[in-house]
Parts: C-alpha cells; structure tokens; sequence
C-alpha cells in the first residue's frame, strides 16, 4: 500500500468516525488530547489563587501538564501576573445546591467596569476614548 492509498484510507476512517459520533471517544482512547482552547488568565489566577499554590508550584504543576500533554494547557504566565498586578481579583465563593458544593468565582460589574476604564486610561490614554467614539 502506498503513501497516497494509506492517507487515504486514514481520511475515510476519521470520515467515518467523525460522522457516527466516535471519534472524540477513538481519539481519546488512543491517548490523543483534543483541546482547543486554553484556560483564560482569569480563570488560572483564580484556580491557583483559591488552590494557594506558590508561583514556584505553579511552574512545576504546568510544566510537567505541558511535558505530558505536549503543550501548554493555560495562557502564558505573564498574562497572569498582568491579572494579578494592580488588578481586581475575582470574588471565590462556595454554596451548597441540592447537597452538591458549588464552587464559582464573580467580579462586581460596577468596579470591573471602572477598573477596566482606569486601565485603559493608564496604558493609553485619554486620545484612544476620543479617537474611539468620535
């Protein structure tokens, strides 16, 4: 069988997967990881945060995800320390609902509101507002 016939038939058999609704579980169960998105800074600083893990940790946590999974499962870690420098830090709560725990994180609209306009005012000044809504 050739290159050509082999590409082939491994185009069918993914066709044929993708259509009966099996190729995530075929995937998976051949130790393919299938993601396509990667946590946002919020959602990291709030899981290592409420986890109280260390910077340090945190670098040894990702790094072996990263070496396992063969690529980086959350944003950069500049973009957290951005998120965590001069920022407003998202409000961790827990709630029992029907016995289960609930675990949620939320910011107040109002001061993220305000805290996003200080921000932007700080980085780029009054000009992008006028430039932006003139």
């Amino acid at each position: 069988m050739g290159a050509a016939d082999k590409n082939v038939s491994a185009e069918w058999l993914l066709q044929y997967l993708d259509d009966h609704g099996s190729f995530v579980n075929a995937a998976c169960n051949s130790g393919l990881l299938l993601h396509s998105k990667k946590m946002d800074a919020e959602a990291a600083c709030t899981m290592w945060e409420e986890a109280k893990i260390r910077l340090q940790s945190q670098r040894f946590i990702l790094r072996h995800l990263s070496n396992f999974f063969g690529q980086r499962l959350t944003v950069p870690e500049s973009k957290v320390s951005e998120l965590e420098w001069g920022s407003l830090q998202p409000i961790s709560k827990c709630i029992e609902v029907d016995g289960d725990s609930i675990t949620f994180w939320y910011k107040e609209i109002d001061k993220a509101i305000i805290h996003q306009i200080k921000t932007e005012m700080d980085f780029r000044g009054k000009e992008f507002f006028i430039k932006k809504w003139i």
